[in-house]
């Protein structure tokens, strides 16, 4: 994931502090200035039992949030009208 560093990726895991690993945006390390907000809701929608069960599954999953914000988010960046302040604080 180009956008994130994942460096602290063990430090977190051995915490077990946090269910989910952070996005920590790639200049994270580098900036003088340094904040790091931790919070996130994760629903599961589908109708199906089936379809329910492999999505708690995905949801289960540490990592789950980064992907979920790689396949929306980072999309967004695509997009004319997202301000270039956003762009800078997620990217």
């Amino acid at each position: 994931m180009e956008y994130i560093d994942t460096s602290f990726d063990k430090v977190f895991e051995k915490s077990n502090l946090f269910p989910r690993l952070p996005w920590i945006g790639k200049h994270f390390s580098n900036s003088n200035k340094r904040t790091l907000i931790l919070g996130e809701s994760t629903y599961n929608w589908a109708v199906k039992n089936e379809s329910r069960e492999n999505i708690q599954e995905r949801i289960n999953q540490n990592d789950h949030l980064r992907i979920v914000h790689k396949n929306n988010a980072s999309t967004s960046m695509e997009n004319p009208h997202m301000p270039e302040t956003l762009k800078e604080l997620f990217f």
